[in-house]
């Protein structure tokens, strides 16, 4: 009995770490004016209007999402590494390059399905990159303890004594 009720904590775990697919997103994207090319962008890279970027306001940066133009069925792949769009309706902001790919640039604006491919796992900002940098703290041989169980590891972590 003890075997199955650890095994289903260990399924149970095993899937609440797992990645939830999205639903695709749909609205209007425009992209960005010539003129911002070299400016910083919101993740501190400068804005390059031949790299396949674009600006969203909530995904996190280095997001690779599958932009679909609805009218045309053409699509481009490109990295979140910024924030906007700041006009109200609009989903999100393409660099020249994708605008191109996706044959939008004459008309200014597309209704566009957005695809997210992958979130990753990095630090967003300046903030947490400096201290993902920084070094780990040494562990301290006082504070090792064996495992002799699983039932042991279960009680560390619901003592929330080695987790952060």
């Amino acid at each position: 009995m003890k075997i199955l009720t650890l095994l289903a904590i260990f399924i149970a775990a095993f899937l609440a770490t797992m990645d939830v697919k999205a639903k695709p997103i749909t609205g209007i994207t425009s992209y960005y004016h010539p003129s911002l090319n070299g400016n910083l962008t919101a993740n501190g890279e400068r804005y390059n209007h031949r790299n396949l970027t674009a600006a969203h306001r909530s995904l996190p940066f280095g997001t690779k999402v599958r932009v679909t133009d609805l009218t045309t069925n053409k699509s481009v792949i490109v990295k979140i590494n910024d924030r906007g769009p700041f006009v109200k309706g609009r989903v999100l902001d393409l660099s020249g390059a994708a605008a191109s790919s996706l044959g939008i640039k004459k008309r200014g604006v597309a209704k566009v399905q957005i695809t997210v491919l992958n979130k990753p796992r990095k630090p967003e900002t300046y903030h947490q990159l400096a201290k993902a940098k920084e070094k780990p703290k040494p562990i301290e041989i006082g504070n090792v303890k064996t495992l002799d169980s699983i039932e042991t590891l279960i009680v560390m972590l619901d003592e929330n004594k080695y987790t952060d």
